[in-house]
């Protein structure tokens, strides 16, 4: 049996979207040698939303999730403010039963093929059935009149989920999407330098801080005059306390929840798309002997732009796993679904 015959949510979205993708990703086996941002600060809001199910305050959910690794000092201030604010927006918590929950199940009309993945969180309601909780950051617009909502409804991976815990003796009630918007402020480049009393300084021609007749530092520069601010750039702390504020005076902005029910038919037309999404694997293997030019990629650039593979692509690079060495910023890696190398905990 081959141990990549393993279909999970992402690898689905990955056929969907592109052929090639799906091919350099689950079958070469080719990875990104860093984790993209936005994945990273994921990962870290998972991890996050995990500490907070358990009981964990908002501090201890940061320290929880800054151990996943975070590119700098600003992205720990906005997972920082964000957690705070969420923790405030939301006051409740889940009565999350089991946090990120493995499974692995064989794929129905698939011999040899498992289905695997991993649920954010499941909450049993207390009349024998149970909330499927999928936590989600996104720099979509999540506003509930925007069309994130409506895409829902061909959502793999909330399919496959409600299929996996559907085989394994759970009854669904429905399922709660939470969603964090990640912000669109960023760290200024510039901001006026505070004295120790909290005031600006402004500076003029000679250099030296300019005052008013009444002796008062002056909070205004006139710029016919050549004054100016005393600036530096934003400083972590202060973006933080920005984004504070902004997430304080919309956090409708950043914060949505929607409570929608999966029917039957919804999970038995999953069943069988994910069935041909294995046969469609099957058939571009054994039409892929003289490699990777059988499976198709797409060229548009709405999708190319977003895709870790596209410098491969637009360069023509034809690496060989077990023969060339992995191009620059990559690597091989030695299982296709590295997030699921833990052992399952729900199995069928």
């Amino acid at each position: 049996m081959n141990p990549n015959n393993v279909m999970t949510a992402s690898r689905m979205a990955a056929l969907s979207l592109c052929l090639r993708k799906h091919y350099w990703a689950y079958e070469a086996m080719l990875k990104p040698a860093t984790v993209a941002d936005a994945l990273a600060f994921g990962t870290a809001w998972h991890k996050a939303m995990e500490a907070m199910a358990k009981g964990a305050d908002a501090r201890t959910a940061f320290l929880a999730a800054a151990e996943c690794g975070l590119k700098d000092e600003f992205a720990a201030a906005t997972l920082q403010a964000m957690l705070d604010r969420y923790a405030q927006h939301w006051c409740t918590s889940y009565g999350t039963t089991m946090p990120e929950v493995q499974f692995s199940m064989p794929v129905k009309g698939a011999k040899y093929w498992t289905a695997e993945g991993k649920i954010d969180g499941i909450m049993d309601n207390g009349d024998g059935t149970v909330s499927l909780l999928e936590h989600k950051t996104s720099g979509q617009d999540i506003d509930p009149s925007s069309d994130y909502w409506l895409r829902l409804r061909g959502n793999v991976q909330i399919a496959t989920y409600a299929d996996a815990l559907a085989r394994n003796g759970y009854t669904l009630r429905d399922v709660v999407y939470d969603v964090v918007r990640k912000p669109t402020i960023r760290p200024m480049a510039s901001v006026p330098t505070l004295d120790a009393s909290g005031l600006k300084i402004v500076i003029g021609l000679d250099g030296q801080r300019v005052h008013k007749r009444d002796g008062q530092p002056k909070q205004s520069a006139d710029k016919d005059k050549g004054e100016s601010f005393l600036s530096a750039p934003e400083t972590a702390e202060q973006y933080g306390e920005r984004l504070l504020a902004d997430i304080k005076e919309r956090p409708e902005f950043y914060f949505q929840r929607r409570v929608y029910t999966v029917s039957k038919a919804e999970i038995a037309g999953f069943v069988t798309a994910r069935k041909e999404a294995v046969a469609l694997v099957k058939h571009l293997r054994k039409r892929a002997k003289a490699g990777h030019a059988a499976w198709l990629r797409c060229d548009s650039p709405m999708v190319c732009k977003f895709c870790p593979y596209e410098t491969l692509c637009l360069q023509d690079i034809s690496p060989v796993r077990g023969v060339d060495e992995a191009p620059a910023g990559y690597r091989w890696a030695e299982e296709a679904n590295e997030e699921l190398a833990a052992a399952s905990h729900v199995a069928e």
